[in-house]
């Protein structure tokens, strides 16, 4: 029986204010070197899509976006 209030990507729920963006910030960045170490390939793709896809790389994407005003950005704030 599931508790009521939880579901499966409940397990990164946390409040906005209290994100610590420090972290955030050196694992994108360590993600990103190893990125730019490795050749093209395999490995490479895998970075991309563990980059793409972690915590901390989809926090920052939503940040980014939600506080991106006011810079005329395409299909943001009514530009086109």
């Amino acid at each position: 029986m599931q508790q009521a209030g939880t579901s499966a990507s409940s397990n990164h729920a946390m409040h906005w204010n209290r994100a610590d963006w420090a972290r955030c910030y050196r694992e994108i960045r360590r993600l990103q070197a190893r990125i730019v170490k490795t050749d093209t390939g395999r490995q490479g793709e895998a970075l991309q899509w563990l980059r793409a896809h972690s915590f901390s790389g989809k926090v920052l994407a939503v940040r980014r976006v939600t506080e991106n005003q006011d810079k005329r950005t395409p299909g943001l704030n009514g530009h086109p």
